[in-house]
């Protein structure tokens, strides 16, 4: 009888045992997680591969927590049906798809919208939330100082002057018109060697010099490759006047005067300008928002905050991105109007008085184009796009012609002009939705967008009298961000870009676990009283 009632006891003894166990692997696996969510913050604003990397860690840990706690906990969001009514009828539209095979490919990128369940359900603290904003703002900085960097020492050499007789005065076809390398084209390289200073320049020419005479079979020329506005172009320098060239002595051997090039798009450690805009447009806007929530603007940390928006801002115009730095015009606009502040509003029509006049300003020498121009290029790709998406859209209404599906049958479908326009979308996030989901999926579509922004704007105006300045400030900016990121994409196909759509799951689903976390901490207080 005895040994039986040791083993009950000491049956009942391990249960408590098992639960501190299981608490304490609940605690590491909670603090991998923070980590890898703090890694996803840091990298979102300059490396998808990292950030999408720790976001699949942080899933995967978010997995493991379930399986320990034998349960996978899931708090409602207001959102919830609209989000995954939308996915799911975008799962639809790739099986209907014109092309299932390369539709149902891109449901990968269309799954990101695990981002926002992420941070919406594994972030479970305001201090853990209040860290990733810190961290998201902090990292952009890295940003802010490479443009600026690269904008001080430029990238290639800028002809300022071509006199005759410079072997740079080479003769080329452009769009069925003959012309020549000119004042303002930038040189990026000669025989792949990346041009500092014409001594550069005169490294390549010698080389294909010497290979000239050791090797008089072989046709040595110096391949340059230049860039006019966005174009990126190249031609070759005959052996001639390379021969010419090499014989004159001195700096003026290439009659011409150069320097540093700096009429490139600003794109921070992406890969294309316009992506850069887009997810920095929200950043900037995160900053200018914690700046007006801050109480004391004239402290070291306001001082820090407003030189780092000025940095973010100066960024966003030196992208030359018409549609982002609109974007974040309405952004600062619509925070000023939930403050309900007058001299606030005031500046902010003041900034954006400045940010079209700096747009002004670079956009002619980094793209040809007008800031306000309704003529160039861009615009007519657009009208030309805009027109073909609305056909299709009228064709194609329930499900649409699925995703990617205008690669494979542009001919077909006698888009893009023909071909005589680049090949690629429609340049507007709400057509191209309907364009390749469907207008059932576009409806879920703009019902997701507005219950995002009645989340942001309750959230702003909820911690409006809070004393917690980043809070505070993050919900203000959180709304201008998402009110900017609808206005460029309008124009832009920014909803597509997976960097952008993750920052816009970031910034949504942080909003939506302080609005959780918010509306907890309020239903105590009225509970106490």
């Amino acid at each position: 009888m005895q040994p039986e009632i040791e083993a009950e006891i000491s049956i009942t003894d391990s249960a408590p045992e098992q639960e501190r166990r299981r608490a304490r692997v609940l605690s590491v696996v909670d603090k991998i997680i923070i980590v890898w969510l703090i890694v996803f913050a840091s990298f979102a604003p300059h490396s998808i591969a990292v950030a999408q990397s720790s976001m699949a860690l942080a899933v995967f840990f978010w997995l493991v927590r379930a399986v320990v706690r034998k349960k996978l906990e899931l708090e409602r969001t207001p959102v919830d049906y609209a989000l995954l009514g939308f996915f799911a009828f975008t799962v639809l539209a790739a099986f209907f798809s014109v092309e299932p095979v390369q539709s149902i490919g891109k449901l990968r990128a269309a799954s990101l919208f695990v981002v926002f369940y992420l941070f919406a359900q594994a972030v479970r603290s305001q201090r853990v939330a209040r860290a990733l904003i810190c961290m998201v703002l902090i990292s952009s900085a890295a940003s802010v100082i490479y443009v600026t960097y690269q904008k001080v020492v430029g990238r290639g050499l800028r002809i300022d002057r071509i006199f005759e007789g410079s072997p740079l005065s080479v003769s080329f076809t452009l769009d069925g018109e003959l012309t020549r390398i000119s004042s303002g084209d930038i040189l990026l390289r000669a025989n792949k060697i990346d041009l500092r200073s014409l001594d550069d320049l005169s490294r390549a020419f010698e080389e294909s010099y010497r290979k000239q005479l050791t090797r008089p079979d072989e046709k040595a020329t110096v391949h340059l490759e230049f860039q006019r506005y966005e174009l990126l172009l190249s031609l070759d320098i005959q052996p001639d006047a390379i021969a010419e060239t090499v014989q004159r002595r001195g700096r003026d051997r290439f009659r011409a005067e150069v320097s540093p090039g700096r009429e490139f798009r600003a794109m921070g450690f992406f890969h294309h300008p316009v992506t850069f805009a887009e997810v920095y447009q929200f950043i900037a806007s995160l900053a200018l928002g914690v700046l007006l929530g801050l109480k004391k603007k004239l402290s070291p940390v306001g001082a820090l905050v407003a030189l780092l928006t000025a940095g973010l801002v100066a960024s966003l115009v030196f992208s030359a991105t018409r549609a982002a730095l609109i974007g974040f015009i309405a952004s600062a606009i619509a925070m000023s109007l939930m403050l309900a502040s007058r001299r606030v509003l005031a500046l902010a029509l003041i900034a954006a008085m400045v940010i079209i006049a700096a747009g002004a300003y670079v956009l002619p020498r980094t793209r040809g184009m007008q800031f306000l121009g309704l003529d160039d290029g861009s615009a007519r790709w657009r009208k030309i796009v805009y027109r073909d998406g609305l056909r299709l859209v009228a064709e194609y209404p329930l499900f649409g012609v699925g995703m990617d599906s205008i690669k494979w049958h542009w001919r077909e479908w006698n888009l893009f002009d023909s071909g005589r326009i680049p090949i690629g979308h429609f340049h507007s996030t709400p057509l191209q939705i309907a364009v390749e989901r469907g207008l059932i999926t576009l409806a879920l579509y703009i019902a997701m967008m507005v219950i995002f922004f009645r989340m942001s704007f309750q959230l702003a105006k909820q911690l409006q009298r809070s004393d917690d300045w980043l809070l505070k400030g993050f919900s203000l900016g959180a709304l201008g961000g998402l009110v900017g990121f609808n206005v460029s994409s309008l124009v832009h196909y920014n909803f597509g870009d997976s960097e952008v759509a993750m920052m816009l799951w970031f910034v949504m689903g942080l909003v939506a676990t302080i609005k959780r976390q918010s509306d907890m901490q309020k239903g105590r207080g009225e509970r106490r009283q």
